[in-house]
């Protein structure tokens, strides 16, 4: 029959102005939310639609299989409600917790009741696609991961960018969090190359944020209990970045050295929607991040200082552009080239010195030039 939800609405709201809706899950149909729309029900709709909440909790909790509700029956908390909505029922839909922010402030007492007594889904989806799996992976809670795997919950699921829990895990430097994914049934190695919507890989986030331990998992242990795949050194994401050009960029130079050590592509180049260039290399982001000791690093592992950009950009000339004089003093003593010109408009990075007025780099350049004149 149709469903009359403005007779479920109280004239008073509830005491408890809390209620969210987000804690009930109308995936069941009972009652649908085209059915609620319909009816002139607004699902988002402020703490004012009281019963409107309440619905939709029963329906997560199939205590509300059968509302059949006439416009007979309306009233304050305290007033006639219909037949098939008992206070009891009200008082307890509630206190219902929400799974998502216990599992994050690792209350296992309430994230069991959330589960056990309330029969939420473990794997319910927030607004942005993340689970409870995702955040504890993230908050690096390995009794509460422990759980969610225990009942089911997808490490493998993905978030509204593609984010699984292992990424997060990766992210965070929950190394023990990885392993213990590694152990479920059904994981495979080449799980951990599992990438996002962007294209980034666990390895990319340990190397932007440093996660030497996640590195070494990634790297070296898995590589020596699993012969079948090595995990992707050299995977791109989708503007071209592996995980040296993202560290590099980053300033991670402990990372740096360990994949030029472990056999990374030194000769990889990415494009950068953010810093406007194409054809970056690890020498270039490092020398227009100004970050020195991996510029001197590269330099001394033998990277061409004077590659290009698309546009003919060097490192010197990025450094000079974002002012870094002394990644352009480790440049200049290695030997780059100080005459070289950009593609288009052919400036020099004595050019860009004047035009942005740095006289110390001017400097330094001048006095370059007149020892190799």
């Amino acid at each position: 029959g149709n469903l009359d939800v403005e007779s479920l609405r109280p004239t008073t709201p509830p005491r408890d102005h809390r209620l969210r809706c987000g804690h009930a899950m109308v995936l069941s149909g009972r009652p649908s939310p085209s059915k609620l729309s319909s009816a002139g029900s607004s699902p988002v709709r402020g703490n004012t639609a009281g019963w409107t909440e309440a619905l939709r909790r029963a329906s997560s909790l199939g205590e509300a299989q059968s509302v059949q509700a006439s416009r007979a029956g309306s009233g304050s908390l305290g007033g006639t409600l219909p037949p098939t909505v008992s206070k009891g029922f009200i008082r307890r839909v509630q206190d219902v917790p929400d799974l998502s922010l216990e599992v994050a402030l690792g209350n296992m007492p309430k994230i069991k009741s959330c589960v056990e007594r309330f029969g939420i889904d473990v794997n319910t989806c927030g607004h942005d696609g993340l689970i409870p799996m995702h955040v504890a992976a993230g908050r690096g809670n390995m009794q509460v991961c422990k759980y969610l795997v225990e009942r089911r919950g997808d490490i493998f699921a993905k978030s509204n960018d593609g984010m699984t829990p292992l990424h997060m895990a990766a992210r965070g430097g929950h190394i023990d969090i990885l392993k213990m994914f590694k152990d479920c049934e059904g994981f495979y190695i080449a799980d951990l190359d599992i990438r996002t919507y962007d294209g980034w890989s666990c390895l990319h986030f340990a190397c932007r944020d440093g996660r030497r331990s996640v590195f070494d998992f990634l790297v070296h242990e898995t590589s020596r209990t699993e012969a079948i795949m090595d995990v992707d050194l050299d995977a791109r994401t989708f503007d071209g970045r592996t995980p040296l050009l993202i560290a590099a960029e980053a300033g991670n130079t402990e990372m740096v050295e360990n994949l030029i050590r472990t056999g990374a592509d030194t000769s990889a180049v990415c494009w950068s929607e953010r810093h406007g260039f194409e054809g970056l290399g690890a020498v270039h982001l490092a020398a227009m991040m100004g970050h020195k000791e991996i510029v001197s690093n590269l330099a001394l592992s033998g990277e061409d200082l004077d590659k290009k950009t698309t546009g003919g950009w060097t490192p010197l000339m990025l450094a000079t552009h974002a002012g870094f004089t002394g990644v352009v003093k480790i440049l200049v003593n290695a030997g780059c080239d100080v005459t070289a010109k950009t593609k288009d408009e052919e400036h020099t990075a004595l050019d860009l010195a004047k035009r942005h007025k740095n006289t110390e780099i001017v400097d330094i350049i001048l006095k370059e030039l007149e020892l190799g004149g």
